[in-house]
């Protein structure tokens, strides 16, 4: 059986691969001839949304949360549309040509939005009742998810622009950067969900885990 914290650091790691993963979806996207791009974009919505979800899933199986999907199958489906809007506003938002504000602002506001979606809908499924959403905590992960929905947008679009030298290492180190932005959201987005249902772990019970991880990967990376 793997220790809890090696199993959310190989998640981790998984997501910085994920992220590098979705640097070549986007290439591609960007090299695709305009009769094909909307097919491609559609399928890779699809397979980063896939990823998006089964990292999710990772993080909740860790505190040993399983989805009930017969028991909740509109719920479990609806986490999975949240992924796939998440990864649809992403990936449709860095492949414009011209970006204004407003277009970044609503893609960030979109994927944030389905990311706090996408983990409420997950614990519902795992058989979470009386949910309670600790307002300001929940602003703040909202807050936090969006930031770096951002982030990544921007670090997207100035890497399609660069020309420079050691380009994929840029990228991975973006990866990792992005990975962690991400981490800090769920770890937000997880003390702001709280449920009365005993015998399924509250998502706060792994915040201590993820906070450990930040904390030592943050001041190693800077």
């Amino acid at each position: 059986m793997i220790p809890t914290h090696m199993l959310i650091l190989l998640l981790f790691t998984s997501s910085v691969i994920g992220c590098f993963f979705a640097f070549k979806l986007v290439d591609n996207l960007r090299l695709a001839a305009t009769k094909d791009h909307d097919a491609l974009l559609k399928k890779y919505s699809t397979l980063a949304a896939g990823g998006i979800f089964l990292l999710h899933a990772g993080y909740q199986l860790a505190a040993d949360n399983f989805p009930k999907i017969t028991q909740h199958p509109v719920d479990f489906i609806g986490s999975l549309l949240c992924a796939y809007l998440l990864s649809l506003s992403l990936l449709k938002t860095v492949n414009k040509k011209k970006l204004p504000l407003r277009d970044l602002l609503y893609a960030s506001l979109a994927a944030g939005v389905s990311g706090y979606l996408l983990s409420y809908f997950f614990q519902i499924s795992a058989g979470a009742i009386n949910i309670h959403i600790d307002t300001w905590t929940a602003l703040f992960a909202l807050f936090l998810a969006c930031l770096t929905s951002a982030l990544a947008i921007v670090t997207i679009l100035w890497l399609k622009g660069y020309e420079g030298k050691a380009l994929q290492r840029l990228k991975w180190m973006f990866s990792v950067e992005i990975a962690l932005g991400f981490l800090a959201s769920h770890t937000a987005i997880n003390l702001s969900i709280v449920h009365n249902n005993m015998l399924l772990s509250q998502p706060t019970d792994q915040t201590g885990n993820y906070l450990m991880l930040l904390l030592v990967l943050v001041p190693v990376l800077l």
